[in-house]
């Protein structure tokens, strides 16, 4: 039931009924994956990844992942409207320290916010 969601329902039939292997760079171009390392680069790139999701807003990172994970279960409405909630709670909790932080020159063409 998952399979076709990521890759569609041609390309998961076609994996699922063949039960062929498919190369790094297939798994790339049909979605499965979003990177491809080389090989023995898989925990730089991993760990490299964390860095850059730790340096994000928190708050807007866990609402966004939220979001996106519900909208792929739910129906379409229902799933902007969760999105909307979400947005608005973290909109609630941080905007008034990020815009105090934007206004001191934080985040500002690339510049870090903390």
């Amino acid at each position: 039931m998952r399979l076709p969601r990521i890759v569609g329902l041609g390309r998961a039939l076609d994996l699922i009924m063949t039960g062929r292997r498919i190369d790094a760079a297939e798994c790339h171009a049909i979605g499965l994956c979003d990177r491809v390392v080389e090989p023995g680069g898989g925990l730089a790139a991993a760990l490299a990844l964390a860095g850059e999701l730790a340096a994000l807003p928190q708050d807007c990172l866990r609402s966004d992942r939220a979001a996106a994970r519900y909208g792929v279960l739910a129906d379409e409405l229902p799933a902007l409207r969760a999105e909307f909630h979400a947005g608005l709670e973290v909109l609630r909790s941080v905007a008034r320290e990020g815009a105090a932080q934007f206004a001191a020159g934080a985040g500002r063409h690339g510049a870090p916010t903390a």
